[in-house]
């Protein structure tokens, strides 16, 4: 399992351009991955258990926004992701014990989010659900999975203060 967090810029179009001008930056090649004008504020990436690639992104409107990548290496273009009314200000991915893989955000009021694949590998998804009190005041969220499956969350609130939880069993959190 691997899982990379990023703060960048991106478009919300198909993936990687064939050929696509590649720029130094100091710290290696980079291919743009859409188009020019698809833009992303926050992104998490995720290898799945089928190994196929998921990657997230929360736009400027703080709408949330999924490219996967099979298998055999295409990319689905970038969709969006959960319900209209969904909004995250940041975005976490890693997989559960069991294969799925689950999402974690922060909204802009401070409030936790997460949601869930049904089945390792599906295309449908749990509705985001609060992921902790409504008075949490967080600014940025993590996930990690320790070596007995459990999923675990590292958070950062305005004060710059860290929190975290934890599941109390693979895949299951202490709601």
């Amino acid at each position: 399992m691997r899982t990379a967090q990023i703060t960048s810029t991106a478009k919300l179009s198909d993936g990687p351009k064939p050929g696509g001008a590649a720029r130094n930056r100091g710290f290696g090649m980079w291919e743009q991955f859409g188009s020019d004008d698809d833009r992303l504020r926050r992104v998490a990436a995720v290898t799945g258990a089928d190994n196929g690639l998921a990657v997230f992104g929360v736009a400027d409107d703080h709408s949330i926004w999924q490219n996967t990548m099979s298998v055999d290496g295409a990319w689905s273009g970038w969709q969006s992701f959960g319900s209209p009314d969904d909004r995250l200000v940041s975005v976490a991915a890693a997989v559960n014990a069991d294969g799925r893989v689950e999402i974690a955000g922060v909204a802009d009021d401070g409030t936790a989010w997460r949601c869930a694949q049904i089945v390792v590998g599906g295309e449908e998804w749990t509705p985001f659900a609060a992921f902790g009190a409504p008075d949490d005041a967080l600014r940025e969220i993590t996930l990690a999975r320790h070596g007995d499956g459990r999923l675990e969350a590292f958070a950062t609130a305005p004060d710059d203060t860290l929190w975290h939880r934890a599941q109390i069993a693979p895949g299951t959190w202490d709601d």
